[in-house]
């Protein structure tokens, strides 16, 4: 079936047989170790809406609204524009996540970039595969331990950051994943959790399975805080709990082929908006510093660069610090971004040109690749999903040579105007909530395919969070500041 498709999504077989026994530490056995993984990490991208018109608006418009200094400019965030339910570890979750499921490394600004044509270099399944590579069997040499059966490998001398060439290059599956020293500590957190998760296994798992009985159970509880920290986070409740309730209405893969849509990658889960300025990393640290301040990207961690996550995530401490709301306007630090900016394997040449400081702008840069894709504006996505279009006035557009929003402006200013920026507006939840209820459900190994019911054994009452993954992880919060 074509992604273009809408048939509905194709009913499910009977359970694969369950392997291991986990009974001794409280554990529901686990089913689904027998389905084979693809040693081709590869996806495909497509269409949610391959009818509608494209929206081209020019090109000097899109640079004009998106530019350092221009209206999508924020230097101070004031209090008042701070999320108040969104922890700032958050931000860098959604990113790695983003990570998980997508790797372009085809398409250019500067050209008209076709999805049907592009490889997507994840296989678009929520399943840590850019923490685990391609396992132990394929690449022991690279990221686990020789000497411990189903761990990832840690190097002892430094436990703080991955292991690293001694040119400072992390030894990870993606290296994306090294671009801020945010996301490259939830990278080690979860090679930590998979660890822990081992040690406790490995008491009565069968020798041959641990490896695979860990992988499950860590990607299992990931999922579950996408469905139920995550995703209710950004997602305006309504939209969610109709989705839930009802199921996709647009987006349909096939079942064990999911295709990322260009309207979700290019536009509805480019979330740059909740990004601030700079941030606290923990208590030895005198003020906040600015996110491409923090260190180069690619180097090694340095002892004050190891992050409290107390400062990121909901410990019960003072600590925390919450993520920018979502509107239409971007943390200036964000709008004259250093290299590496898309590609971290052509660093250092991926450096826009002096020529070209826009460029440097993630929000242009946003806007320059929707029109490179030929994505229609806001306002007709909106009313083709039955949805009053925001005016131009509303969206902040009134005056330019904007004759309609492009679509990731659209969904960003939309949430600001329909949730007061708590949450992503009806067209923002529509889409992005969709697409990961689709890729869950689509997965023939995700919990909600082999065990829909099932519920975390790691996490109390039930329930398993971020903060529970990092505390079994081995992290402690310090006390607040």
């Amino acid at each position: 079936m074509s992604p273009r498709g809408s048939t509905a999504l194709q009913a499910l077989g009977p359970p694969p047989s369950t392997t291991g026994d986990m009974s001794d530490h409280g554990y529901t056995p686990l089913r689904g170790l027998d389905i084979p993984r693809s040693l081709v990490s590869t996806g495909k991208f497509g269409w949610l809406f391959p009818n509608l018109p494209p929206f081209s608006p020019p090109m000097e418009a899109l640079i004009q609204l998106g530019k350092q200094g221009g209206p999508m400019d924020v230097k101070d965030v004031p209090p008042q524009e701070l999320s108040t339910t969104i922890p700032a570890g958050f931000t860098y979750f959604g990113q790695f996540l983003d990570h998980n499921i997508t790797f372009d490394a085809d398409s250019k600004l500067d050209r008209l970039n076709d999805p049907y044509a592009l490889t997507n270099f994840r296989t678009g399944f929520i399943d840590l595969d850019h923490v685990y590579g391609l396992g132990p069997e394929t690449e022991a040499f690279h990221f686990y331990d020789p000497n411990v059966n189903g761990k990832m490998w840690i190097d002892p001398h430094t436990p703080d950051d991955v292991p690293r060439t001694s040119a400072g290059v992390a030894i990870i599956a993606d290296p994306r994943n090294d671009n801020t020293v945010i996301t490259i500590q939830l990278h080690l957190a979860f090679m930590k959790f998979h660890n822990a998760v081992v040690d406790l296994l490995g008491r009565s798992a069968d020798p041959t399975l641990l490896f695979s009985e860990a992988r499950q159970t860590v990607t299992w509880h990931y999922q579950w805080i996408v469905v139920n920290e995550w995703l209710p986070l950004i997602l305006k409740p309504s939209v969610w709990e109709d989705i839930l309730t009802r199921g996709p209405q647009y987006y349909h893969p096939v079942f064990g082929q999911p295709f990322i849509p260009v309207e979700f990658n290019v536009a509805a889960y480019r979330l740059h908006p909740l990004v601030l300025e700079s941030y606290l990393l923990n208590s030895k640290q005198p003020k906040p510093i600015r996110l491409f301040n923090l260190r180069k990207p690619f180097q090694p961690l340095t002892a004050g660069e190891i992050i409290d996550w107390s400062f990121f995530f909901d410990f019960g401490t003072q600590n925390l610090q919450h993520a920018k709301r979502f509107e239409a306007r971007i943390a200036d630090t964000f709008l004259d971004m250093p290299g590496p900016i898309d590609n971290p394997l052509t660093w250092p040449a991926d450096v826009p040109p002096e020529d070209q400081p826009y460029l440097r702008s993630i929000a242009v840069r946003n806007m320059l690749r929707g029109l490179s894709f030929g994505l229609p504006s806001g306002q007709t996505v909106a009313s083709h999903l039955g949805i009053t279009p925001f005016t131009q006035e509303e969206l902040g557009l009134a005056g330019t040579q904007l004759a309609e929003a492009p679509l990731w402006y659209y969904i960003m200013a939309e949430a600001s105007l329909d949730t007061n920026g708590a949450t992503l507006g009806e067209v923002g939840s529509r889409i992005v909530g969709e697409v990961f209820y689709g890729l869950l459900h689509s997965d023939p190994s995700s919990y909600l395919t082999i065990t829909p019911n099932w519920t975390p054994t790691l996490g109390q009452n039930g329930k398993f969070t971020m903060v529970d993954l990092l505390k079994f992880a081995g992290y402690t919060a310090q006390p607040g500041t």
